[in-house]
Parts: C-alpha cells; structure tokens; sequence
C-alpha cells in the first residue's frame, strides 16, 4: 500500500489521491469516482494541471497518492506506480517512480498518472427470488403481467428472461435489462400458454458477480373471445370470434329483473338462445345479458366476453 498522509478532508468525502507541495500544502485531489471501476484489476488516473515553481526556484516536491479507508468500504486500492512528465530545458521527459518524494530541478511538471490496483473486498450478488408469478395455473394476460422479483439492491442491475413451451421445450427466450427495478409488466403473451422466467442480478461494481433465481413456470389464460349477436325470428342468435386451443365456450344468460343465471357449454361458436328478444337494449333494464368465456383442455376459463343485452319480449308490440 503505498504511503499515506491526513487527508485534510472529511470522512464522508471521495478523495482518494492528494498532490502536495513541500510545506504540505494540497495542490490537487482525484476523486474515486472519477478513476472508474469495473470488473477488478488496474486503472489510471490522469492529474492534468501544470505544476511549476514559483520564479523558476528549485523545489523538493512530495507526491502523497494515499489510500483513504473512508473513501469506499467495498474497494481495496493500492497504488502500484505513477508516472511524472515534467518539463525541462530539453523538452520533456517522463520518469517513472513509486516514491512518495521526488526532487525537481526543473520548472514544471505539467503532468502525471498514476497506475491505481484495486479488488472488490466481498463482493456477492443478492440471491434472487422470482416472486409472481411462480407455480400459477391460469394468470390473466390480457392487460399485461407484472412480473415481481426480490434481491435487487443498490448495487444490482437485473436481467429478466422469458421462455415459452413449444412442443414440449422451452424456448424462444427473450431477455431485457431491467435496470435496478424489483419488477417488469410484459405483454403480448399468448393464452393458454406455459411460460417459464428468470432474473439474474449482476452487480453494478463487478460485472463477473451474477446471481440468478430458480425458474418459475406458469400458465397464462385462455384469450376471451369477441360476442356479437342478431335476432332471428324473435331469438337471440349469438356468435364470437374463435380461440385458439379452445376446448369449449360457456355461455352466460342473466335475466337482469329476475337475477336468473344459466349456463351453456358448446364447443361450436354459435349459440341460439329461445328467450324472446324484441330489440338490442343499451340499458340494463328489463334486459336479458349474454356473455361468453373459453375454456382450454387445462380446464382455466379466460375472462368474459363483452356483453350482449336484448330487451325481452313480454308481450311488448303485441295487439
């Protein structure tokens, strides 16, 4: 570790390197944060000003590129070597050293760098846990699906990745950087679909510390379908838009005086209804609803459909 003077700063401060002359006074100090670290090893840090004697005086100059505990807890640092470019009669000329004293005759030293060692002191990425959804039989997918994770801190960025089965297999994987977020709303995922998904957390000071959780599988619903409907002779006669990997179709019939609720299952996308209907409604009153909602081959039953309401027919326009 290379030799250390009293900062002179104070503890919550990132100064790392101090140039001082030879009555102790700070000419220059680089900040941490400005030499830049990533996944371990050497950096250098450039001190750029122009160093010269006052009216041409030779002077004995003291380089003190102390390590600082304070600075970051997590980072050991060791100053290996720093170069001085200095300016003479002859032009200029570099001389390495890794002594914290060196003695100038000439005018200036217009620069110098200094070659900075440094390891990450425990460094572990948090184990993540992939949250929601995990082990869900039939998520709803139509508005989009937040994906929930835990472990992310301040030194982790996430990586979120997507697989979908396809003929037994999981693939198709898509990943996207997710920044220091704990959570991610995806869409455009099919129904009646088994998906599998990851996070991995990297650490934001050592890109090589990685940390994935376990996969998480779940099933999205099935897709609703979109009703539309005519009456024909006096009954409703209602029909939607196929779903893939539908098994079947219920419908739903509420009487919306009486409360009355049915149930029909087919497997075709056309249903005849044998209440009388006089006309659409666009109100709820002395309506009858219909609704329609898949099923696939799991079972999981996908959100209703948009409603139909007609007015029923109690004698209504009759003579």
């Amino acid at each position: 570790m290379a030799a250390e003077k009293s900062a002179g700063v104070s503890s919550g401060a990132q100064a790392v390197f101090e140039h001082r002359d030879s009555v102790d006074v700070v000419l220059e100090t680089i900040e941490v944060e400005s030499i830049g670290f990533s996944a371990g090893g050497s950096a250098t840090a450039f001190f750029t000003a122009v160093r010269c004697d006052i009216n041409g005086m030779t002077k004995e100059v003291e380089f003190f590129p102390g390590v600082y505990d304070f600075v970051r807890s997590d980072i050991d640092l060791e100053l290996l070597s720093w170069t001085l470019h200095e300016e003479t009669s002859n032009g200029v000329q570099s001389v390495e050293t890794g002594e914290t004293v060196y003695s100038t005759s000439e005018n200036c030293i217009y620069q110098y760098t200094a070659e900075i060692g440094y390891d990450f002191l425990g460094i572990q990425a948090p184990q993540p846990g992939a949250t929601y959804p995990n082990g869900q039989q039939g998520v709803d997918f139509q508005s989009g699906i937040e994906f929930q994770w835990s472990g992310t801190d301040a030194y982790t960025r996430g990586v979120f990745s997507l697989s979908k089965k396809v003929n037994g297999v999981y693939s198709n994987t898509r990943g996207v950087n997710v920044g220091g977020a704990s959570s991610r709303v995806v869409s455009g995922l099919e129904g009646s679909t088994e998906y599998a998904w990851q996070i991995e957390l990297i650490d934001t000071r050592d890109s090589s510390v990685r940390s994935r959780s376990d996969l998480a599988y779940f099933r999205t619903l099935p897709m609703s379908p979109t009703l539309s409907g005519v009456i024909d002779q006096g009954r409703a006669r209602l029909s939607w838009t196929p779903i893939g990997g539908a098994d079947r179709y219920r419908v739903r019939r509420i009487n919306l005086d009486s409360g009355q609720t049915d149930f029909f299952e087919t497997s075709s996308t056309e249903f005849w209804d044998d209440t009388s209907v006089v006309e659409e409604s666009q109100t709820f009153s002395g309506a009858v609803s219909f609704d329609v909602r898949t099923i696939d081959s799991s079972g999981a039953e996908s959100r209703p459909s948009n409603p139909k309401l007609y007015t029923v027919d109690y004698g209504l326009g009759k003579p």
